[in-house]
Protein backbone atom coordinates (compact mmCIF):
# COMPACT_ATOMS: atom_id res chain seq x y z
CA UNK A 1 0.00 0.00 0.00
CA UNK A 2 2.36 2.38 1.02
CA UNK A 3 4.77 2.13 -1.90
CA UNK A 4 2.07 2.34 -4.32
CA UNK A 5 1.24 5.51 -3.25
CA UNK A 6 4.78 6.84 -3.34
CA UNK A 7 4.15 5.81 -6.43
CA UNK A 8 1.78 7.06 -7.58
CA UNK A 9 2.61 10.95 -5.94
CA UNK A 10 6.33 10.35 -7.56
CA UNK A 11 7.97 9.06 -4.43
CA UNK A 12 9.98 11.08 -2.33
CA UNK A 13 12.73 12.29 -4.57
CA UNK A 14 9.91 14.07 -6.93
CA UNK A 15 8.10 15.72 -4.17
CA UNK A 16 11.75 17.65 -3.36
CA UNK A 17 11.09 18.53 -6.61
CA UNK A 18 7.54 19.72 -6.80
CA UNK A 19 7.41 21.19 -3.61
CA UNK A 20 9.86 24.24 -4.19
CA UNK A 21 7.91 24.82 -7.73
CA UNK A 22 4.67 24.77 -5.87
CA UNK A 23 5.89 27.27 -3.18
CA UNK A 24 7.40 29.59 -6.09
CA UNK A 25 4.53 29.28 -8.10
CA UNK A 26 2.09 30.84 -4.98
CA UNK A 27 4.42 33.25 -4.02
CA UNK A 28 4.07 34.79 -8.08
CA UNK A 29 0.08 33.75 -7.73
CA UNK A 30 0.10 36.56 -5.04
CA UNK A 31 2.16 38.98 -6.95
CA UNK A 32 -0.25 38.60 -9.78
CA UNK A 33 -3.26 39.37 -7.43
CA UNK A 34 -1.58 42.39 -6.18
CA UNK A 35 -1.11 43.71 -9.23
CA UNK A 36 -4.65 43.31 -10.61
CA UNK A 37 -5.72 45.09 -7.48
CA UNK A 38 -3.02 47.92 -8.09
CA UNK A 39 -4.49 48.01 -11.60
CA UNK A 40 -8.04 48.79 -10.31
CA UNK A 41 -7.18 50.74 -7.63
CA UNK A 42 -4.66 52.81 -9.76
CA UNK A 43 -7.39 53.97 -12.30
CA UNK A 44 -9.46 56.12 -10.30
CA UNK A 45 -7.07 58.71 -9.58
CA UNK A 46 -5.54 58.19 -12.92
CA UNK A 47 -8.98 59.03 -14.50
CA UNK A 48 -9.01 62.32 -12.34
CA UNK A 49 -5.73 63.12 -13.46
CA UNK A 50 -6.54 63.04 -16.81
CA UNK A 51 -9.83 65.26 -16.29
CA UNK A 52 -7.38 68.01 -14.21
CA UNK A 53 -5.09 67.73 -17.04
CA UNK A 54 -7.62 68.92 -19.40
CA UNK A 55 -8.72 71.52 -16.91
CA UNK A 56 -5.98 72.96 -16.68
CA UNK A 57 -4.88 73.21 -20.33
CA UNK A 58 -8.35 74.53 -21.17
CA UNK A 59 -7.38 77.43 -18.33
CA UNK A 60 -4.18 78.00 -19.70
CA UNK A 61 -6.08 78.78 -23.12
CA UNK A 62 -8.39 81.08 -21.39
CA UNK A 63 -5.61 83.67 -19.91
CA UNK A 64 -3.93 83.42 -23.06
CA UNK A 65 -7.14 84.40 -24.49
CA UNK A 66 -7.98 87.02 -21.67
CA UNK A 67 -4.23 88.55 -22.17
CA UNK A 68 -4.94 88.76 -25.90
CA UNK A 69 -7.91 90.32 -25.76
CA UNK A 70 -6.94 93.35 -23.14
CA UNK A 71 -3.51 93.96 -25.33
CA UNK A 72 -1.23 93.26 -22.38
CA UNK A 73 2.05 92.69 -23.60
CA UNK A 74 4.44 90.12 -21.13
CA UNK A 75 7.37 90.89 -23.17
CA UNK A 76 9.37 88.49 -24.90
CA UNK A 77 9.81 86.45 -21.18
CA UNK A 78 6.50 86.00 -20.42
CA UNK A 79 5.71 84.90 -24.05
CA UNK A 80 8.43 82.50 -24.08
CA UNK A 81 7.08 81.26 -20.31
CA UNK A 82 3.33 81.13 -22.28
CA UNK A 83 4.82 78.80 -24.67
CA UNK A 84 6.68 76.59 -21.96
CA UNK A 85 3.67 75.97 -20.08
CA UNK A 86 1.70 75.03 -23.28
CA UNK A 87 4.20 72.30 -24.07
CA UNK A 88 4.38 71.40 -20.33
CA UNK A 89 0.37 70.41 -20.04
CA UNK A 90 0.27 68.74 -23.29
CA UNK A 91 3.43 66.41 -22.43
CA UNK A 92 2.23 65.97 -19.52
CA UNK A 93 -1.32 64.95 -20.96
CA UNK A 94 0.84 62.43 -23.12
CA UNK A 95 2.32 61.12 -20.14
CA UNK A 96 -1.13 60.27 -18.50
CA UNK A 97 -2.70 59.01 -22.24
CA UNK A 98 0.59 56.40 -22.19
CA UNK A 99 0.00 55.26 -18.40
CA UNK A 100 -3.52 54.74 -19.04
CA UNK A 101 -2.46 52.57 -22.56
CA UNK A 102 -0.38 50.62 -20.52
CA UNK A 103 -2.48 49.51 -17.76
CA UNK A 104 -5.27 49.04 -19.65
CA UNK A 105 -2.90 46.59 -21.77
CA UNK A 106 -1.60 44.81 -18.69
CA UNK A 107 -5.57 44.56 -17.82
CA UNK A 108 -6.44 43.43 -20.78
CA UNK A 109 -4.07 40.21 -21.06
CA UNK A 110 -4.94 39.79 -17.02
CA UNK A 111 -8.75 39.05 -18.39
CA UNK A 112 -7.14 37.18 -21.36
CA UNK A 113 -5.19 34.66 -18.43
CA UNK A 114 -8.50 33.60 -16.52
CA UNK A 115 -11.00 33.89 -19.79
CA UNK A 116 -12.45 30.77 -21.62
CA UNK A 117 -13.14 31.98 -24.96
CA UNK A 118 -11.37 31.76 -28.13
CA UNK A 119 -9.00 34.55 -28.77
CA UNK A 120 -7.60 36.55 -31.52
CA UNK A 121 -3.87 35.28 -31.63
CA UNK A 122 -3.10 38.75 -33.47
CA UNK A 123 -4.39 41.06 -30.62
CA UNK A 124 -2.70 38.50 -27.63
CA UNK A 125 0.79 38.85 -29.55
CA UNK A 126 0.45 42.74 -29.74
CA UNK A 127 -0.57 43.17 -26.14
CA UNK A 128 1.75 40.75 -24.83
CA UNK A 129 4.89 42.46 -26.62
CA UNK A 130 3.47 45.44 -24.82
CA UNK A 131 3.09 44.30 -21.66
CA UNK A 132 6.82 42.60 -21.70
CA UNK A 133 7.95 45.96 -21.93
CA UNK A 134 7.59 46.31 -18.06
CA UNK A 135 10.71 43.78 -18.44
CA UNK A 136 13.39 46.07 -18.05
CA UNK A 137 15.70 43.92 -20.04
CA UNK A 138 13.37 43.36 -22.91
CA UNK A 139 12.30 46.72 -22.85
CA UNK A 140 16.19 48.42 -23.19
CA UNK A 141 18.36 45.59 -24.42
CA UNK A 142 16.24 43.36 -26.84
CA UNK A 143 15.65 44.06 -30.46
CA UNK A 144 12.05 42.79 -30.61
CA UNK A 145 10.11 42.41 -34.25
CA UNK A 146 6.53 41.45 -34.82
CA UNK A 147 5.32 39.61 -38.22
CA UNK A 148 1.75 38.94 -37.50
CA UNK A 149 -0.09 38.21 -40.93
CA UNK A 150 -2.66 40.11 -41.17
CA UNK A 151 -6.89 38.75 -41.08
CA UNK A 152 -5.76 35.48 -39.31
CA UNK A 153 -8.68 33.93 -38.51
CA UNK A 154 -9.55 33.09 -34.75
CA UNK A 155 -8.30 29.98 -33.28
CA UNK A 156 -10.51 27.47 -31.15
CA UNK A 157 -7.92 27.63 -27.99
CA UNK A 158 -9.44 29.81 -24.41
CA UNK A 159 -6.74 32.66 -23.29
CA UNK A 160 -6.43 31.09 -20.11
CA UNK A 161 -4.40 27.98 -21.73
CA UNK A 162 -2.73 30.39 -24.83
CA UNK A 163 -1.74 33.20 -23.15
CA UNK A 164 0.08 31.57 -20.04
CA UNK A 165 1.88 29.35 -22.89
CA UNK A 166 3.07 31.82 -24.61
CA UNK A 167 4.38 34.27 -21.47
CA UNK A 168 6.45 30.75 -20.89
CA UNK A 169 7.94 30.70 -23.95
CA UNK A 170 8.73 34.62 -24.11
CA UNK A 171 10.37 34.06 -20.67
CA UNK A 172 12.79 31.50 -22.02
CA UNK A 173 13.77 33.59 -24.94
CA UNK A 174 14.13 36.38 -22.84
CA UNK A 175 16.43 34.19 -20.55
CA UNK A 176 18.29 32.70 -23.27
CA UNK A 177 19.21 35.81 -24.29
CA UNK A 178 20.90 37.25 -20.91
CA UNK A 179 23.82 35.85 -21.88
CA UNK A 180 24.23 36.50 -25.76
CA UNK A 181 26.14 38.97 -27.35
CA UNK A 182 23.03 39.46 -30.03
CA UNK A 183 19.76 40.02 -28.29
CA UNK A 184 17.44 39.86 -30.78
CA UNK A 185 13.52 38.23 -30.08
CA UNK A 186 11.21 37.90 -33.26
CA UNK A 187 7.31 36.81 -32.97
CA UNK A 188 6.00 35.52 -36.13
CA UNK A 189 2.74 34.45 -36.94
CA UNK A 190 0.84 33.44 -40.08
CA UNK A 191 -1.29 30.90 -41.68
CA UNK A 192 -0.39 27.58 -43.14
CA UNK A 193 -1.72 24.29 -43.90
CA UNK A 194 -4.74 24.44 -42.08
CA UNK A 195 -3.34 26.27 -38.90
CA UNK A 196 -1.82 29.02 -37.60
CA UNK A 197 1.74 28.85 -36.87
CA UNK A 198 3.53 31.02 -34.10
CA UNK A 199 7.38 30.87 -34.13
CA UNK A 200 9.02 32.46 -31.01
CA UNK A 201 12.84 33.47 -32.33
CA UNK A 202 15.62 34.19 -30.71
CA UNK A 203 19.68 34.45 -30.40
CA UNK A 204 19.86 33.06 -27.76
CA UNK A 205 22.45 30.59 -26.28
CA UNK A 206 20.67 27.96 -27.79
CA UNK A 207 20.48 24.30 -26.59
CA UNK A 208 21.80 20.45 -27.09
CA UNK A 209 19.22 19.08 -29.74
CA UNK A 210 20.29 15.56 -28.05
CA UNK A 211 18.50 16.66 -25.05
CA UNK A 212 15.20 18.07 -26.59
CA UNK A 213 13.08 15.36 -25.59
CA UNK A 214 14.01 15.97 -21.98
CA UNK A 215 12.76 19.66 -22.35
CA UNK A 216 8.73 18.56 -22.00
CA UNK A 217 9.47 16.61 -18.74
CA UNK A 218 7.94 18.47 -15.52
CA UNK A 219 11.56 19.88 -13.56
CA UNK A 220 14.02 18.82 -15.76
CA UNK A 221 16.03 22.15 -16.59
CA UNK A 222 18.96 22.88 -18.54
CA UNK A 223 19.71 26.23 -17.74
CA UNK A 224 23.26 26.88 -17.02
CA UNK A 225 23.47 27.90 -13.04
CA UNK A 226 24.94 31.51 -14.29
CA UNK A 227 22.04 32.10 -16.69
CA UNK A 228 19.42 31.18 -13.87
CA UNK A 229 20.99 33.52 -11.35
CA UNK A 230 20.54 36.67 -13.12
CA UNK A 231 16.99 36.00 -12.60
CA UNK A 232 16.38 37.03 -9.32
CA UNK A 233 12.54 36.44 -9.67
CA UNK A 234 11.74 33.21 -10.52
CA UNK A 235 13.55 30.00 -10.42
CA UNK A 236 12.88 28.29 -13.00
CA UNK A 237 12.88 24.84 -12.11
CA UNK A 238 11.81 23.07 -14.90
CA UNK A 239 7.98 23.92 -15.03
CA UNK A 240 7.49 25.95 -18.32
CA UNK A 241 7.13 24.24 -21.48
CA UNK A 242 5.81 20.87 -19.61
CA UNK A 243 3.36 23.57 -18.58
CA UNK A 244 2.74 24.61 -22.26
CA UNK A 245 2.53 21.30 -23.33
CA UNK A 246 0.13 20.23 -20.73
CA UNK A 247 -2.17 23.33 -21.64
CA UNK A 248 -2.13 23.25 -24.85
CA UNK A 249 -2.16 19.44 -25.84
CA UNK A 250 -5.87 19.15 -25.21
CA UNK A 251 -6.64 21.43 -27.68
CA UNK A 252 -4.07 19.52 -30.85
CA UNK A 253 -1.24 22.10 -30.59
CA UNK A 254 1.57 21.02 -31.33
CA UNK A 255 5.26 22.49 -29.34
CA UNK A 256 8.46 21.59 -31.22
CA UNK A 257 12.20 23.10 -30.34
CA UNK A 258 14.66 23.36 -33.30
CA UNK A 259 17.62 25.29 -33.92
CA UNK A 260 17.83 27.15 -37.54
CA UNK A 261 21.10 28.72 -38.13
CA UNK A 262 21.93 30.86 -35.22
CA UNK A 263 18.25 31.21 -33.57
CA UNK A 264 16.24 29.02 -31.22
CA UNK A 265 12.83 28.77 -32.77
CA UNK A 266 10.03 27.65 -30.48
CA UNK A 267 7.27 26.96 -32.48
CA UNK A 268 3.48 26.15 -31.86
CA UNK A 269 1.01 25.13 -34.50
CA UNK A 270 -2.35 25.59 -33.86
CA UNK A 271 -5.37 23.45 -36.08
CA UNK A 272 -7.90 25.18 -37.40
CA UNK A 273 -11.50 23.78 -37.38
CA UNK A 274 -12.48 21.73 -40.73
CA UNK A 275 -15.51 23.84 -42.67
CA UNK A 276 -17.70 21.42 -44.33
Amino acid sequence: MDEDMSEGMGGQQERTDWLPALMEKDRLTHTSRLVRGFIHNINGPLHNLSMLGEMLISGHEQLDRLLDEHGIDLGDGGVSLRIKQRDRLQRFMQQIAALSEMLQDFSVVQELMIGSADVDISFVLNKLSKVFRADLFFKHRVEVTLQLEENLPPINVPGRALVPSLMHLIRNALLALTAASEKRLCIECSRSAGAVRIAIRDTGIGFDPLKVECFYQLFYTDWPKEIREKDEWEGHLGFGLYAVQTLLQPYGVRLSLSREGSETVALLEIPLPEHP
